[in-house]
């Protein structure tokens, strides 16, 4: 494949035509949000909506995505008024469709998705102000797109991304079941986590045991004061604690009953042997 370039990615190897790419704004399993996140309310259907809020609340840059009309119908076709990258929210009952962009009348992206069983959010490129983005069915039996566009500004989205990687989690251990970390808190306090919000889970900050809580019951939140912290996170199954006592005791009854009817069936063998005397 031909080397490609894209303000999301650096190349981080090649070999022959091919090349890997990896994520220039990648952040940790932990970073700190504003206290705002606490109370926003994550209700919205549309993702571009939603990420905008999110970002505003998190580290006070909005208007990450120009959210656009969306669209319903057997197809979809939207001129986009800004520069930046398109992304395209999409539901619909048909199995593939075909993202086109012309501009001035030459066609210079086109794509097919497939598998579109569930709601997919598809990346359209790099669009211009005036250029045509169409989004069509491939299927013969056509049924209905609903299609929910935006355009995302590179300059704002690199800004809050960089905002957050200023204050993240330091991963100092990571295994299945254990997390370990140091923070440096500052303005920010509400450590972020994309650790799903389990029962299982407890969460340590300097060796004390430590309440949480969470986004709409997804991704676990702590709250920290100013100043490094050390923080811990144990995943123990709540099952498990009584399934080992259950198994132990269903053991040690086990070892009982056979011991049992060992020493009955010698004590017998033995009364048999003597009563021949």
């Amino acid at each position: 494949e031909e080397e490609q370039t894209d303000p999301l990615m650096m190349e981080a190897g090649s070999y022959d035509h091919y090349y890997l790419y990896e994520n220039r704004y990648v952040l940790s399993l932990g970073y700190l949000v504003n206290d705002a996140v606490l109370s926003m309310p994550v209700g919205v259907s549309e993702p571009f909506r939603l990420q905008n809020d999110w970002l505003a609340n998190a580290c006070g840059i909005g208007d990450v995505f120009t959210v656009m009309n969306s669209y319903a119908g057997e197809k979809a076709v939207f001129h986009p008024e800004e520069d930046g990258r398109c992304l395209i929210y999409l539901t619909t009952d048909v199995k593939r469709v075909i993202v086109r962009v012309t501009r001035d009348g030459e066609e210079i992206f086109s794509k097919t998705y497939d598998s579109l069983e569930t709601p997919e959010i598809i990346d359209a490129m790099d669009v211009q102000a005036g250029d045509e983005v169409s989004v069509l069915p491939n299927d013969d039996d056509v049924s209905s797109l609903t299609v929910y566009p935006a355009i995302m500004n590179y300059e704002r989205y690199a800004q809050a991304m960089m905002l957050l990687a200023s204050e993240q989690l330091e991963i100092t251990n990571f295994e299945d079941t254990y997390v370990r970390g140091t923070v440096q808190v500052t303005d920010r306090t509400t450590l972020f986590t994309t650790i799903p919000c389990d029962p299982g889970w407890s969460v340590y900050v300097d060796g004390e045991k430590t309440e949480y809580t969470s986004l709409e019951d997804s991704f676990i939140l702590v709250s920290l004061t100013p100043g490094e912290h050390v923080v811990e996170f144990k995943f123990w199954p709540p099952g498990l604690t009584p399934g080992i006592i259950i198994s132990l005791v269903a053991l040690a009854a086990f070892l009982a009953v056979t011991l049992t009817a060992a020493l009955q069936l010698k004590h017998v063998k033995k009364t048999r042997s003597a009563s021949r005397r």
